[in-house]
């Protein structure tokens, strides 16, 4: 495997995996090792057991926080970048009781030709892997119970009824299910009739909106939902349409949020891509 190298991909080149392009699999060890805790120059790699104490996340998200403030990124968009890891990595534990890597790469220095400033990328992966795909548990709930007679789950059963019709090779079901787990206040977990909130993808849309560049998606099986902050933002009804319309309910998302992925992902894995001014 082999990439063009600039400011999105150039943390692959102090990945644990190129340890294991050896024939001889003499490095095996050390891969097995540095795969699970890794804090090598620039880049940090971490697998993360579910949290058993309350403090846990919060150690992590000061941990992942003066990472990368220490490399040069100013301490607001620090602070959401850590709120962003946090916030992923305790959805994974809540939803697919799975372990999560976190893998975190800050680039060099960049400059631009029509610019005096410096910029440098903020590449992050968080994944876990699991049986259950990212959309599973609120398709359930949806199709399989009776929760879509609670207020919430009632205007997302509307607009899968809405939405079925326009189901297609570029639009499918398992694409509305994952844009109906960021609804606010909807859960897959039967025993929870309110829950959830729009942290994330608040804090995404910032981060895109005071960044220079960006590419943030999420994979799980074999679709991709892609973050733009125009579509992004909750209407009155604390629903996000992924759609110029701002429409959840009536209007299919945008072309552009949903695509097919071009390998099997078992469990959901989220790549933010924010390419930001250096703090002077």
């Amino acid at each position: 495997f082999q990439c063009e190298h600039n400011i999105f991909t150039e943390g692959i080149a102090s990945s644990p995996l190129l340890l294991i392009d050896d024939i001889k699999k003499k490095n095996t060890e050390k891969f097995l090792r540095k795969f699970t805790n890794e804090l090598y120059k620039k880049h940090y790699r971490k697998v993360v057991v579910k949290p058993k104490k309350p403090d846990e996340l919060s150690k992590l998200m000061d941990e992942v926080y003066f990472f990368i403030f220490h490399l040069g990124v100013e301490g607001k968009c620090a602070e959401e970048l850590s709120e962003v890891v946090v916030e992923l990595v305790g959805n994974a534990s809540e939803h697919t009781d799975s372990e999560c890597l976190i893998d975190i790469d800050v680039t060099d220095l960049y400059k631009k030709r029509d610019s005096n400033d410096l910029f440098l990328g903020i590449n992050i992966a968080v994944i876990n892997f699991s049986e259950k795909l990212f959309g599973d548990l609120v398709k359930r709930r949806i199709l399989e119970t009776n929760s879509q007679v609670i207020e919430r789950y009632s205007l997302v059963y509307t607009a899968y009824q809405n939405h079925s019709a326009s189901f297609d090779s570029h639009y499918t079901e398992n694409d509305f299910f994952n844009i109906a787990s960021f609804q606010h206040k909807i859960s897959g977990d039967p025993e929870k009739t309110i829950t959830g909130g729009t942290g994330l993808t608040k804090l995404i849309s910032s981060l895109e909106k005071r960044s220079d560049a960006h590419e943030c998606y999420l994979i799980t099986g074999d679709r991709a939902l892609l973050f733009y902050n125009e579509y992004l933002e909750y209407n009155s009804d604390r629903l996000i349409g992924f759609n110029k319309e701002n429409d959840f309910v009536n209007v299919r998302p945008s072309d552009r949020v949903v695509a097919p992925s071009c390998i099997y992902m078992p469990g959901t894995a989220y790549n933010l891509n924010f390419v930001m001014v250096k703090e002077k």
